[in-house]
C-alpha cells in the first residue's frame, strides 16, 4: 500500500532541512560554541541530555548580554504586568466613540488575561533570545481546553522554513522524538501504530523514544466557503515518519498560520534571519583567546618556571609560604625565575579584553535595554532621560517594526481565531453595533513603542506650552488671547492619550464632550438672563423710589403714557 501524502511530506521535509543544512547549519553550530552551548538541537536523538557544553566558554559576556537584552525586551514589548497593545479601527472618528472604545479595551483586556492565564510570558524570553543569538525562531501556538491557547518551543535545528512569494513564513517542518506514552496521551491510541498500542498495553516501552515529524504548510484544498477543517488555510499534520501508512497522529487546519516564526532582521530572499550576535562572532571568538591567554599570563606570574641549581637535583623543594629548603653551605643554591613577568602584559590583555566585552555589550543592545528598565544616573534629569531613550530606541525602530509583524501580529490574529472556538463560547464580548463588520487593527503601547513615539509627545508638549506662553504676554498686554485660536485642544488631548496609550474610559469622545459643553452653555445662559432681569427688576425699583420731577425720565415717561 502507498500514501502519496505521506511521500510527499517526507520528501518535502529531506529537501527542506537539506536547504537549510547546506548553508545555515555550520554558521549556527558556531554561535552555539561560541554563545549559548546548551541552546539547539541539531539531532533528533540530541534531547534530555545533562553533559557539559560550555567546554570554550571561559567569559560569560555573551551570555550574560544576551540575558540582560531578553529581559528588555520582555519590559519593553511584552511586560505582562500592563497592557502591551490596544485595539482599533481603521475609522479615527468611529475610534473616538467611548462606547466603541470601551468595548475594544474588554476585547484587549480578555486577551492579556488569556496570555497571563497560558505559558506565553514563560516562551517569550526563550523567542527572544533565539532572535539575539541566532536571528530566527520557530514556536508553535495551538488550542488548549484548559488554558486556550498554548506555546510550544522548538529548538533550533529542530525545524525547517519556507517563504511565500511575500516573503513571509508560510511553511514549518519540524522532526523531534517522543515517548510512546507521550504519544499515546496527546494524540489517542486510535492514532498510533500498532506497535505502540500493543507496547503501551503491555506495559512494555512505554518510555521508549521514536520520531515524530510535523508539517505545517498552506492547505493545497483551502476553500474559504467550507465549514470544515480539512479545507481552511493551513493544515497541521503530525506522523511518524517510518509509521504505518494512512495512518497520522494529528490531522488539522486553521485560518492563521499558527507557527510565530520571527525573525530579527533578513535580506530580500532569505529563510532565516541574521541576529546581532552574528556581527560580533569573531569578537565573541577572540574573546575566549584573550581571556585563555589571560589566565595563562596570571599563571606565570604567580607560579612561574624557576631556574633550579644542578646541585638541588633530586632534594625535596618546597615553594609554600614559611617553608624551608636545606642546601650545602658549599654550593650555589639561589633559586630564581625563568623569566619575570611585570604588570605591563596583563594590563594590556585586561584592557583588550574590556574592549571586547564593550563592542559585544553594544552589539547586543545592553546600554538600551538598561536605560529603559531605569538604570540612571542621581544627576540626570527627566527630560534628559527621555532625550536619551528617544534617541536609542530610534536605532531598534526596524527591528520593532518586524517583531511588530512577525511575532506579535501573529501572536494577537491567532489568538483571537482561538478565542473565537465554540468551545470557548462567550469569551469574546458582543461587538456594539457600529462595529459589526469592521475590521480591527492592533496598535502597540509597549514601554518600547512608547519610547519611539516620544518624540511626538514632546512636541504636543513644546506646542501647547509655545501657545500658552503667547497667550499670556497678549493677556498681559490688554489683549484677548487669540493664540489659543489656532489651537484645536481636544484633538491635542486625543492624540496625546494614543500616543502614550492612555485607557480609554478617562478620554471622553466627541458626543460625550458636546454634551457637557452644551449643558454648561445653558446653565450659563440661563445665569446670564437671570442677572439680566435681577439687573432690570433692580433698576425699575430704583427708578420707582425717584421723585416726579418734570425733567425726570420717569415724569417723562408717565407723560408720555397721559399724551398717548
Amino acid at each position: 500500500m502507498t500514501d502519496t501524502l505521506l511521500d510527499q511530506l517526507n520528501q518535502r521535509r529531506a529537501a527542506l532541512k537539506q536547504e537549510r543544512d547546506s548553508s545555515w547549519l555550520a554558521h549556527w553550530q558556531d554561535m552555539n560554541r561560541y554563545g549559548l552551548p546548551r541552546v539547539g538541537r541539531f539531532i533528533a536523538t540530541d534531547r534530555n541530555r545533562g553533559d557539559r557544553r560550555n567546554q570554550k566558554i571561559l567569559n560569560e559576556t555573551v551570555t550574560f548580554a544576551v540575558n540582560t537584552s531578553v529581559r528588555g525586551l520582555m519590559y519593553g514589548i511584552t511586560n505582562p504586568s500592563r497592557p502591551w497593545f490596544s485595539l482599533e479601527t481603521p475609522f479615527p472618528e468611529l475610534n473616538k466613540k467611548q462606547n466603541v472604545r470601551v468595548y475594544l479595551d474588554t476585547l484587549r483586556d480578555r486577551m492579556l488575561d488569556t496570555f497571563r492565564k497560558s505559558n506565553l510570558y514563560t516562551v517569550l524570553p526563550s523567542i527572544y533570545r533565539d532572535l539575539l543569538v541566532y536571528g530566527t525562531n520557530a514556536t508553535a501556538l495551538n488550542k488548549d481546553k484548559k488554558s486556550i491557547i498554548r506555546l510550544e518551543s522548538m529548538p533550533l535545528g529542530s525545524y525547517s522554513l519556507a517563504i511565500s512569494g511575500s516573503q513571509r513564513v508560510d511553511t514549518c517542518y519540524r522532526e523531534y522524538q517522543s515517548t510512546f506514552r507521550q504519544l499515546m496521551g496527546r494524540f489517542g491510541p486510535e492514532n498510533c501504530t500498532q506497535d505502540i498500542q500493543q507496547s503501551y498495553k503491555d506495559g512494555t516501552k512505554i518510555e521508549t523514544w521514536t520520531d515524530v515529524c510535523h508539517a505545517v504548510e498552506p492547505n493545497p484544498l483551502h476553500n474559504p466557503d467550507s465549514p470544515f477543517a480539512k479545507h481552511r488555510q493551513f493544515r497541521s499534520i503530525y506522523w511518524q515518519p517510518k509509521g504505518e501508512p494512512g495512518r497520522y497522529l494529528s490531522s488539522s487546519g486553521s485560518n492563521t498560520f499558527p507557527i510565530l516564526a520571527p525573525r530579527w532582521d533578513i535580506q530580500d530572499g532569505d529563510t532565516y534571519g541574521q541576529s546581532p550576535l552574528m556581527d560580533v562572532l569573531g569578537t565573541a571568538k577572540g574573546l575566549q583567546r584573550l581571556e585563555s591567554k589571560s589566565l595563562t599570563l596570571l599563571d606565570k606570574v604567580i607560579d612561574p618556571a624557576l631556574n633550579v641549581p644542578v646541585g638541588l637535583k633530586g632534594m625535596p623543594i618546597t615553594q609554600l609560604p614559611g617553608g624551608i629548603n636545606w642546601v650545602s653551605g658549599t654550593e650555589q643554591a639561589t633559586i630564581t625565575p625563568t623569566h619575570t613577568i611585570g604588570n605591563a602584559p596583563l594590563v594590556a590583555v585586561e584592557d583588550k579584553i574590556a574592549r571586547y566585552e564593550a563592542r559585544i555589550n553594544k552589539a547586543l543592545f545592553v546600554d538600551i535595554f538598561l536605560l529603559l528598565a531605569g538604570d540612571h544616573r542621581s544627576d540626570i534629569t527627566a527630560e534628559e532621560i527621555r532625550a536619551r531613550i528617544e534617541e536609542k530606541v530610534q536605532t531598534l525602530g526596524p527591528i520593532m517594526l518586524r517583531l511588530n509583524d512577525e511575532l506579535l501580529d501573529q501572536l494577537v490574529d491567532r489568538t483571537f481565531e482561538i478565542m473565537q472556538d465554540p468551545d470557548f463560547e462567550g469569551l469574546i464580548p458582543e461587538a456594539p453595533e457600529e462595529l459589526q463588520g469592521v475590521p480591527l487593527t492592533i496598535e502597540y503601547v509597549s514601554e518600547m513603542a512608547k519610547a519611539m513615539k516620544l518624540a511626538g509627545v514632546g512636541s504636543i508638549e513644546r506646542t501647547v506650552m509655545f501657545v500658552g506662553n503667547l497667550a499670556a504676554q497678549q493677556v498681559a498686554a490688554g489683549l484677548q488671547p487669540t493664540a489659543w485660536d489656532k489651537l484645536d485642544l481636544d484633538e491635542a488631548i486625543d492624540v496625546y492619550s494614543d500616543l502614550t496609550g492612555s485607557p480609554a474610559k478617562i478620554v471622553r469622545d466627541a458626543e460625550g464632550v458636546a454634551e457637557i459643553r452644551d449643558e454648561r452653555n445653558a446653565k450659563q445662559a440661563k445665569a446670564e438672563k437671570a442677572s439680566q432681569m435681577q439687573a432690570a427688576a433692580d433698576t425699575a425699583q430704583k427708578l420707582g423710589s425717584t421723585p416726579a420731577d418734570p425733567e425726570s425720565l420717569l415724569a417723562k415717561m408717565g407723560q408720555q403714557g397721559t399724551e398717548a
